[in-house]
């Protein structure tokens, strides 16, 4: 499971747990009192004072519905810690709808309520989910972004990389490659032994280690791939791309010495 959604989860418990334990503040309680106490609590006392037919005026009947819906979307919230960002997004709202109604209490008129600890406790637990669900996933569609698409030149650090990167060759290219390997077929008729493989392939594998290893330090920054995991692979790329420019400059020599008069 990704950290992101584990952390969520760990908030989502948080809230629900402030709004089960932890004082929400100094508000209007059923009884026409105020009083510090959870925010369980007070939806408690309003569904015994219904269960009760206790009389009371319709303000105070609305005031305690609304709060009551806010600690149901509260708990709604806390469940959906799986998805930080929405869990972040509706606790907001719980919090925000809470606050409106005791600020602008329907029967006391505006005031300025006491919060409390679990008021404060879900407000940052609401916010650390958004942070959480908003930016992490960016990690992930970082990478996808360098798998999909051609990485820089600056990045890649080549002196002419491929504007494709990750396409397959179009058919200029292939029918490059396939006249090459035509003329260095003929040219092993004339007594020339020919190259295993063309230059321009061994600079599209050398090209293409790089990315990998390019894509494979954005995986260890975003905390994607494990350290060992990041070591062993890299080490291996590192050795390809060694033989792989070792293969270039011998076959560079070849070449220059294929153009060079000859002597004697």
């Amino acid at each position: 499971m990704d950290t992101d959604r584990v952390a969520g989860i760990a908030l989502g418990l948080v809230t629900i747990l402030a709004t089960f334990l932890l004082p929400f503040g100094s508000f209007m309680l059923p009884s026409g009192q105020t009083g510090e106490t959870t925010l369980f609590n007070m939806v408690v006392q309003f569904v015994q004072n219904i269960a009760n037919g206790v009389q009371q005026p319709m303000s105070l009947i609305i005031y305690e519905i609304i709060i009551l819906v806010s600690f149901i979307i509260l708990i709604a919230a806390g469940a959906l810690g799986l998805y930080p960002l929405r869990s972040g997004v509706i606790s907001i709202l719980g919090v925000i709808l809470l606050t409106t109604v005791t600020v602008f209490n329907p029967v006391l008129g505006f005031n300025m309520p006491s919060y409390g600890a679990g008021y404060f406790t879900v407000w940052g637990a609401s916010v650390a989910a958004i942070v959480i669900g908003k930016f992490r996933p960016s990690a992930r569609r970082k990478v996808a972004a360098v798998v999909s698409q051609p990485p820089a030149e600056e990045v890649v650090e080549t002196s002419s990389p491929p504007l494709d990167l990750f396409k397959p060759l179009s058919g200029e290219e292939e029918t490059r490659t396939i006249q090459e390997e035509s003329s260095s077929a003929s040219e092993s008729t004339a007594g020339t032994p020919p190259l295993p493989v063309s230059l321009n392939i061994i600079e599209e594998e050398i090209t293409r280690v790089r990315a990998f290893l390019v894509v494979l330090e954005d995986e260890k920054k975003d905390n994607i791939i494990s350290g060992g995991a990041y070591d062993r692979l890299t080490a291996r790329l590192r050795r390809i791309l060694d033989e792989l420019e070792a293969e270039r400059k011998i076959m560079l020599e070849k070449l220059s010495e294929k153009g060079s008069p000859h002597q004697g």
